[in-house]
């Protein structure tokens, strides 16, 4: 992820940590968000690894017909996942839930300056078991950190940029934006921010809810 003129989001590959996180064969092990160095969820129930933002180190390679992580990180060596929309997933969440991923910019947006930002993004490998599409993935550009109402719920936040397409995609699809700053913007979140009725599911052959960035 880059954000320019300069680049201004701290650690957009991923790959600077706290405490290294598992290889991508270590899947189910839950790595929070949080250890990954300028990044940080919504969500603190340390318990849930099935929901919360967690994010791993592409080595050694890993691929798998089983788990959903990308082949490889588009670039560098680390990436997160985050699930922005969760339809009926069993008995561990409600209806519909989202995960965001939030970060503070190195610096502040200059007011009135013009900014590209650019962002890889993937649903990962193929998974038969629960594969769907869907769009509104959203970037919020904020100058106070936003919160939800609870650990799961939608920020009730219209975002400066959402994909209005179906995105269902094994491989990386980039994302850019091309604006001039109207605030001094300082943190970056990431996530689904469209109401239940918007949202439109595609069923997928490859891919699924899960977003890999």
């Amino acid at each position: 992820m880059r954000l320019s003129a300069q680049n201004l989001v701290y650690n957009g590959s991923f790959e600077l940590y706290k405490e290294r996180p598992p290889s991508v064969d270590y899947a189910l092990q839950y790595f929070p968000l949080h250890k990954c160095l300028g990044w940080d969820d919504f969500c603190k129930d340390t318990s849930d690894y099935l929901g919360t933002p967690t994010y791993y180190y592409n080595q050694p390679f890993y691929e798998s017909n089983t788990w959903t992580h990308p082949k490889s990180p588009y670039n560098g060596e680390g990436f997160i996942r985050l699930w922005p929309y969760v339809l009926k997933i069993d008995v561990f969440r409600s209806q519909s839930d989202r995960d965001y991923a939030f970060g503070k910019l190195i610096n502040p947006l200059e007011v009135g300056k013009k900014y590209k930002l650019s962002l890889a993004h993937t649903n990962g490998q193929f998974n038969p078991i629960k594969i769907f599409g869907h769009n509104g993935f959203g970037i919020l550009l904020s100058t106070t950190q936003p919160k939800q109402k609870n650990q799961y719920s939608r920020l009730e936040i219209i975002p400066q940029f959402r994909t209005p397409y179906l995105f269902q995609d094994s491989t990386w699809r980039i994302m850019e934006f091309e604006f001039v700053a109207d605030s001094a913007y300082r943190y970056i979140t990431m996530g689904n921010f469209w109401e239940n009725y918007e949202i439109e599911v595609m069923n997928a052959t490859d891919g699924d809810f899960r977003n890999y960035l």
